[in-house]
């Protein structure tokens, strides 16, 4: 849930529906074979099927432009990047980046390439208006 201001970036939907869609091919043919497969061949069904679920359901990353903080993930695997001081994020090539004072650079684990793609572009140019500033 994001508090106001704070741009929301959730999966790509057709991630999401691509492990719907599979489970449900792979279900298809389990239950084709159900005989030599017996219900242990419902293992990849549900596995792909709470794939789905996450990516659809469960954001990507979050940023508020009025902290400069970015959170990618969500839950207990989320992780928070806060700029500090002369440090800033950069995005390149469909990564953000968090440039540290001596030029190190530190890939934070989100992508456009798993990003809801007009969601992404916000943030980019929130980002993008908060180094020009």
């Amino acid at each position: 849930m994001s508090t106001s201001g704070e741009i929301d970036v959730r999966f790509n939907p057709v991630i999401g529906w691509g492990f719907v869609a599979s489970a449900i091919v792979i279900a298809g043919a389990t239950v084709a074979v159900i005989e030599t497969a017996g219900i242990r061949g419902f293992i990849p069904v549900l596995t792909l099927l709470a794939l789905g679920v996450r990516f659809l359901t469960q954001r990507h990353l979050a940023y508020d432009p009025s902290t400069g903080t970015l959170v990618a993930g969500s839950g207990r695997a989320a992780r928070t990047f806060r700029p500090r001081g002369p440090e800033r994020l950069v995005v390149e090539g469909g990564r953000i980046y968090l440039v540290k004072a001596d030029g190190d650079r530190k890939k934070v684990p989100a992508t456009r390439t798993w990003a809801d793609r007009p969601q992404w572009d916000r943030v980019v140019e929130a980002i993008e208006a908060e180094a020009a500033a």
